[in-house]
């Protein structure tokens, strides 16, 4: 009886992380999931929050992208093929169908001599509006 507790408690938990990823339009570290959660009257432990994103990601609902000094960001973006263009400064996201830059990564890869090619493309940059501030 136990484990059936346990089991609904996680599915209650990987459900909240999955809701409030649907509301959330950018890129989150688990962090700042974590603390979102919490202000929603979420319990669970920081390191439940980073399972239930590993797992959303591996089963290809959750995108990552590794920003600011390298941290693990999380989005959900639903088993549709894409890349992303994000600003390293507000986090600022636009979905680019993955076949516009794929071609090209398999391009390179051949012209070098690779072969069972895999790609993951994330394109970091500067926003137009973070460049404008800026200056």
């Amino acid at each position: 009886m136990p484990r059936t507790r346990i089991s609904r408690r996680a599915s209650r938990q990987r459900d909240a992380v999955t809701q409030l990823l649907g509301e959330l339009g950018e890129f989150h570290s688990a962090q700042q999931i974590h603390a979102l959660l919490g202000d929603r009257g979420v319990r669970m432990g920081l390191s439940t929050t980073y399972r239930i994103l590993q797992r959303l990601t591996e089963g290809g609902d959750v995108s990552v992208v590794y920003g600011r000094g390298h941290e693990a960001m999380y989005r959900w973006c639903g088993p549709e093929s894409h890349c992303h263009l994000v600003c390293r400064v507000c986090l600022h996201t636009v979905e680019v169908p993955e076949s516009t830059l794929v071609a090209h990564a398999v391009d390179l890869a051949r012209q070098y001599d690779f072969l069972e090619i895999e790609s993951t493309i994330e394109v970091l940059g500067i926003c137009r509006d973070c460049a404008v501030q800026q200056d």
